[in-house]
């Protein structure tokens, strides 16, 4: 089994916290993380966070990738990838350069898109300027290539 782990994620080995594992704190890893379990505190990872379909965190997650399948209620700051998969549920603020969300998905929250090089807040900051937000606030914000001589009912880009 270990054998398979190893091959699924290169060289690294992966922390796997299985169906019907509780665990309350904060989960520090250098490594993959999979979730399967239930994890309340805090979970940051040098690499990636996998929240599988049984998994439920209550949780800020900080990684460099984060894929939800699972639950989670909580901050998310990736600072490569974020993706929230057709069965995801995300009930927080999410800060990531690059985010993918599957048609149907709950989502309720901010999301906050940035390069890695513009990132400013550390993710212990992102927590304190996000708790000043409503929770059940959603905003997004849309551009597109349209040319400047639009009509009012379309898009236009500010620059």
């Amino acid at each position: 089994m270990l054998d398979a782990v190893r091959k699924d994620s290169g060289s690294s080995v992966q922390s796997i916290i299985g169906a019907g594992t509780v665990i309350k704190g904060e989960i520090v890893s250098k490594n993959s993380i999979k979730i399967e379990g239930e994890v309340g505190g805090k979970i940051e990872s040098k690499e990636t966070v996998i929240v599988f379909e049984t998994g439920k965190v209550d949780a800020e997650i900080i990684a460099k990738q984060v894929v939800v399948s699972g639950e989670v209620n909580g901050n998310i700051f990736a600072t490569e990838r974020l993706e929230i998969t057709a069965k995801g549920r995300v009930k927080g603020n999410i800060t990531a350069p690059r985010v993918s969300i599957a048609e149907g998905v709950y989502f309720e929250g901010q999301c906050t898109m940035q390069l890695p090089s513009t990132q400013t807040n550390p993710p212990g900051q992102v927590k304190q300027a996000t708790q000043q937000t409503s929770a059940s606030s959603t905003t997004a914000t849309v551009h597109t290539n349209q040319p400047s001589s639009a009509s009012p009912s379309q898009p236009r880009i500010d620059k």
